[in-house]
């Protein structure tokens, strides 16, 4: 059943005897990951939509990024079998501000609270906690107002002259909140008009993600031949997909990481 399965990333198919899509999944590597579905006997799930696997199908993307964009797509709009018996779990972590009493901008890497909005989002505690040590870095925020460093005092960074003392009040609430402000700005797309590009299903091909103002468009591949494109060239060749909070946060986590030569504002 996994010859002829690439193994390379892309989005693949479980199709029944009956031919019922019954699962959509996503791999950087489709052959492996399919071959683990197939030797999974660990849970009764696992094993019984192994049971019913009857054919396999797949579909390129050249990267993880798009692989996720377009998995999400396909499970909402098919809503195969065994997608839909199984929680989503890419992001259980969300960064949460808040003010507080002394009027502070506070930050904190928590459990996703459905109740509210999460500024960011995240698929462990380990990588929102990497990602505020990032901006502590970065923008000179107060470890202890990030929720990174618990004390009554000062914060480690102030002692190192990295903090402007906003954890014992030497630096006023409106000049540490406006650092708050551009590192979040800084790391989300906002507003922004720009696209992503990673490669393609070929060496010879790209592959272009679209937002503009602030809304995720689509994605396309775009054969470059070895000529130089301008911005303006990607446009045409985006299939237009469905904008949602879900993959806003992929397309945020991707931000998190990307190299500043993938992102190309219009």
């Amino acid at each position: 059943m996994v010859e002829g399965l690439p193994k390379a990333a892309g989005v693949y198919y479980f199709y029944d005897k009956s031919g019922e899509l019954i699962y959509v999944g996503k791999s950087i590597n489709i052959h492996d990951r399919v071959l683990s579905h197939l030797n999974n006997n660990l849970h009764k799930k696992a094993v019984r939509m192994k049971n019913d696997i009857a054919e396999v199908h797949f579909e390129l993307t050249g990267n993880e990024l798009v692989a996720l964009l377009f998995e999400s797509a396909e499970i909402k709009k098919h809503q195969p079998l065994y997608n839909r018996s199984q929680r989503r779990t890419y992001f259980n972590y969300g960064l949460y501000s808040f003010t507080d009493e002394n009027g502070y901008v506070n930050l904190k890497v928590t459990r996703i609270i459905e109740e509210l909005n999460p500024v960011y989002t995240y698929g462990s505690a380990h990588e929102g906690k990497e990602h505020i040590l990032r901006l502590t870095e970065e923008f000179g925020l107060c470890q202890k107002l990030c929720g990174v460093y618990d004390t009554t005092g000062s914060c480690f960074q102030y002692q190192i002259h990295q903090c402007e003392g906003a954890c014992i009040g030497k630096e006023s609430p409106k000049s540490y909140n406006s650092k708050v402000e551009q590192a979040l700005e800084n790391y989300h797309f906002g507003k922004q008009n720009f696209f992503v590009v990673e490669q393609g299903r070929r060496e010879d091909e790209k592959a272009v993600i679209k937002v503009e103002n602030g809304k995720y468009i689509g994605f396309g591949f775009v054969e470059m031949n070895g000529q130089a494109f301008e911005p303006t060239d990607f446009h045409d060749c985006i299939r237009s997909q469905k904008d949602n909070r879900e993959v806003r946060q992929i397309i945020n986590s991707y931000l998190r990481r990307a190299k500043k030569k993938n992102v190309i504002l219009f």
